[in-house]
């Protein structure tokens, strides 16, 4: 976007929230360029706000607008050229071509999509088939409204407070009068041009939903087959209990229409999200989906194993008494974090050694240990066992307390510190990711670096 947008956008990184006076004096202080004036300083926060990275802020208390970048926003553009490979391969060209124009633009309007995409396109596109390509993805909710604002207004600049005034009174004649200059026909082309010019961006939430669910029904698939071969026998007309307990959560996840849950720790969001089954309803969908009979006894099976199974792939959440049958629900969330410290531990192994992840796991399964209790649960000797230890104390993945005990005196518990944890694996993410845009200029195949920050950033 330019030297003067990165440079200002560092500042905003940096100071915010930040009002637009304070913002002018630290940009004309540390500019190179002496001339820059608040009329620049408004152009560059409208480009800023046109890619969707500005965040707006007012006080309650003066009625100061503050400016701030939006850090979620700008992490999730790495993910964009990934995004967009999906749109093609999942609705086809012309969509995906809208998206990575709207991307470069920023955001823009159906009026100004049209004559980009007739004018780039290696076809002949009517204005009929991308408006009707834009429809469909904002049906899917892939792109969505995007925020405006004035920054030419004055509680924008912050010089003076506004000033709000009395509507004037008018007589019922005068309404009448009003009223009578508006028919449906007027109203009718008022919509219609509003919906014309209504800016469009990227809902790059709704994609991040989408990864983390691929991601979590990938983590299940890995752990059925994994265990499909314990079992020899056989179900009906599958091949064992683990074959039919995937297509049963499988077909139970990919019903779900919106996955907010995902990006969200608002337990009341969860509730009004989520989607129930009860075995009727997973049959019924089982059997629509490959054209064969199931039994209700060996779904209803299947539903309790997901049920009490360790990684609690799904919650009872009602009993219908009419039906006599328990209520589930998929336990997005909490798969999800299971996902998320199996992605840590690969990490910690690849990144460190896997000894180091095999420290990680006692502790995360024990919680906190004695340096003995350590060594003789990992099977090592007790000199490489200490210097593993200090490793992940340094990195801050794991803690230490000092606790007195009368009759062994002081003794030291080591145990996880998960956020800490969290934070220093993202980090490491973060300046992998960094390094490749520096060197290579774009993260091309290695876009799961991207992928794998967004999961443990946000």
């Amino acid at each position: 976007m330019g030297s003067d947008i990165q440079f200002v956008g560092g500042l905003l990184l940096r100071n915010s929230p930040i009002n637009f006076k304070d913002l002018l004096d630290l940009v004309q202080k540390r500019s190179q360029n002496a001339n820059f004036t608040n009329v620049d300083l408004r152009n560059i926060l409208s480009i800023i706000t046109k890619h969707n990275l500005l965040i707006v802020t007012q006080s309650e208390f003066d009625k100061v607008t503050y400016f701030g970048i939006d850090e979620k926003e700008c992490l999730l553009r790495l993910s964009i050229p990934r995004y967009i490979t999906q749109c093609r391969q999942k609705h086809g060209e012309l969509p995906a071509q809208i998206l990575e124009e709207i991307f470069i633009n920023g955001s823009l309007m159906k009026s100004e999509i049209l004559p980009i995409i007739t004018e780039k396109s290696a076809f002949r596109i009517t204005e009929a088939e991308i408006l009707r390509a834009i429809e469909e993805l904002t049906i899917i909710n892939l792109i969505i409204g995007a925020k405006s604002y004035n920054l030419m207004e004055q509680h924008f600049v912050g010089d003076s407070k506004s000033k709000g005034g009395r509507p004037k009174k008018m007589t019922k004649k005068q309404i009448k009068e009003e009223e009578d200059k508006f028919n449906e026909h007027d109203l009718a082309m008022q919509q219609q041009a509003q919906l014309m010019e209504y800016p469009l961006r990227i809902n790059t939430m709704r994609f991040l939903a989408e990864e983390r669910r691929q991601s979590v029904i990938e983590m299940a698939k890995q752990k059925f087959g994994g265990c499909s071969g314990s079992n020899s026998g056989t179900t009906g007309g599958y091949n064992n209990e683990s074959e039919l307990d995937f297509k049963v959560f499988l077909v139970m996840a990919l019903k779900f229409q919106s996955v907010q849950q995902l990006l969200t720790k608002d337990e009341l969001t969860y509730q009004r999200e989520q989607i129930s089954f009860n075995a009727n309803d997973v049959q019924q969908l089982l059997q629509e989906k490959e054209n064969k009979a199931y039994n209700e006894k060996e779904i209803n099976s299947s539903l309790d194993r997901l049920f009490q199974n360790a990684d609690q792939y799904l919650l009872k959440i009602n009993f219908d008494h009419k039906k006599q049958m328990a209520v589930y629900t998929v336990n997005w969330r909490h798969i999800f974090e299971n996902f998320k410290i199996q992605l840590l531990y690969q990490i910690v192994e690849e990144t460190m050694s896997k000894y180091h992840a095999r420290v990680l796991r006692i502790l995360s399964m024990k919680g906190f240990l004695e340096e003995k209790d350590i060594t003789q649960m990992c099977l090592l000797p007790l000199k490489d066992t200490r210097s593993l230890i200090n490793q992940l104390i340094n990195e801050g993945y794991i803690q230490f307390q000092e606790l007195q005990v009368k009759q062994s005196g002081q003794v030291i518990l080591y145990g996880i510190n998960p956020q800490s944890w969290q934070k220093g694996v993202a980090l490491k993410v973060a300046k992998c990711n960094l390094n490749l845009l520096l060197k290579e200029k774009s993260l091309n195949l290695r876009s799961y670096c991207a992928l794998e920050l967004n999961h443990l950033y946000f």
